[in-house]
């Protein structure tokens, strides 16, 4: 969503984001020669690919499509360099899944705690992409929050789409 609204900003009037992916986000890799557990953020596993151009039309998907992700996130990490907000002021809610998650077994108490902390400050981070973004946390859900708690997820479409409608700050910012 977040390459689709830099591309094609002018037919985004808002964005509700769901337990969205941070640009710096970091995941315990399984590489050979590193250590068991090794946490690392995915964009620096960037190997300069162009990222195809957003889809707007249904069309199949090239089966290579999942090895641009880093490339995308580190597109979106220097993309944000020079435009903080790339939302400017379309309202943007992100939902933040806040259901405590299991700590892997290979990953140390004090680093999963770290990267609890570094989640939590992620998605506050991605509510300021807008200067009318809005975090909202729902401790009862997982990263699936359109099954977990799909309420909350329709309030916050209805909540973007008439602060859109009227240009007004969205409640509660």
């Amino acid at each position: 969503m977040r390459l689709y609204a830099e591309q094609y900003g002018k037919d985004v009037i808002g964005i509700v984001l769901v337990d969205p992916t941070h640009e710096s986000t970091r995941l315990v890799v399984q590489r050979r020669g590193e250590p068991q557990g090794t946490w690392v953020r995915i964009r620096e596993g960037a190997k300069g690919l162009t990222v195809p151009e957003v889809q707007t039309t249904k069309t199949s998907t090239p089966p290579e499509w999942q090895n641009y992700w880093a490339e995308e996130l580190q597109q979106m990490h220097e993309s944000r360099k020079t435009k903080p907000e790339p939302l400017d002021d379309r309202p943007l809610i992100v939902l933040a899944a806040d259901k405590p998650s299991t700590r892997p077994l290979q990953t140390p108490e004090d680093l999963w705690n770290e990267l609890q902390r570094e989640k939590s400050d992620q998605k506050a981070d991605l509510a300021r992409l807008s200067r009318n973004g809005k975090l909202v946390r729902d401790p009862s859900s997982g990263h699936h929050i359109h099954v977990d708690n799909p309420r909350l997820l329709v309030r916050a479409i209805d909540e973007v789409i008439e602060a859109a409608v009227r240009h007004t700050k969205l409640s509660g910012n």
